[in-house]
């Protein structure tokens, strides 16, 4: 297997784990808030670990690839679009490390307007990394 490609399906499997960790965590949290889910607080993060690991691997391997494929493209990592998107993506992680560490520590609390509002400033940024991935403004 070609070497770009190997690197570009690792962060892409990254990105799945980090979504994918982070949707889980939320729809759990939600089902949480509506009261679907009686006596889920004791057992919300039964397996905290599964939650701390996908969003800690997922956040810090992302740079990592994403580096290591700006590499093995031969774009120099001063490009305006890269450093907006580094920037960008540390806000987004901070935002949902946070979260994951106020839910952890507080799991029966329903979500405040402040969370919600974290979590879809996260969201925006990570939205907004993407579209600057695909379209690699010069």
């Amino acid at each position: 297997m070609d070497g770009f490609l190997l690197v570009k399906s690792l962060h892409s499997l990254a990105t799945v784990l980090l979504f994918g960790t982070a949707l889980a965590l939320g729809w759990r949290r939600w089902r949480l808030n509506r009261g679907a889910l009686e006596g889920l607080p004791a057992r919300l993060f039964r397996w905290p670990a599964l939650y701390v690991g996908g969003l800690v691997l997922g956040v810090l391997s992302l740079p990592v690839t994403g580096w290591w494929l700006a590499h093995l493209a031969g774009w120099p990592l001063g490009q305006l679009w890269l450093l907006g998107g580094s920037l960008l993506y540390l806000l987004g992680a901070v935002c949902w490390l946070w979260l994951l560490l106020r839910a952890l520590g507080r799991p029966s609390v329903p979500r405040s307007r402040s969370d919600l509002a974290l979590a879809g400033f996260g969201l925006l940024c990570f939205v907004a990394i993407a579209v600057l991935m695909v379209a690699k403004p010069v």
